[in-house]
């Protein structure tokens, strides 16, 4: 655990959740240019969580994987969050400094399969 603390401490937490931002915002604006796709995350986040009305999460998540996309679906262990919010569940996308913008286009391009495999 300390190597991994001060391996970020080298690289800087503020440029570590400076390209999370980055990444969450190109992964946001993709996403509502999709029709059916609602996006639930909070401003300043540095995850997606997001429902369709084309397929459900665990469709979504299996489709994401089969295009070597790997995401989390279901309830995160919030139900009564998504009691609130009235969804059967989210999709989750948690971009890391790992994590490219050619990895957000290939997140993107996977969504709008799901969408025609689904419509």
């Amino acid at each position: 655990m300390a190597a991994a603390i001060d391996y970020l401490k080298d690289i800087g937490m503020e440029k570590v959740i400076e390209h999370d931002r980055k990444l969450v915002n190109k992964m946001i604006d993709g996403l509502e240019d999709i029709e059916g796709v609602d996006v639930l995350s909070p401003e300043e986040s540095t995850l997606v969580s997001f429902t369709t009305e084309f397929a459900h999460p665990h469709d979504v998540a299996e489709i994401l994987n089969q295009n070597g996309v790997a995401v989390r679906a279901g309830h995160h262990c919030a139900q009564p969050q998504m009691e609130l919010l009235d969804v059967n569940g989210t999709t989750r996308a948690s971009p890391y400094m790992y994590n490219t913008e050619e990895d957000v286009e290939k997140f993107l391009e996977a969504i709008k399969e799901v969408r025609e495999v689904f419509s």
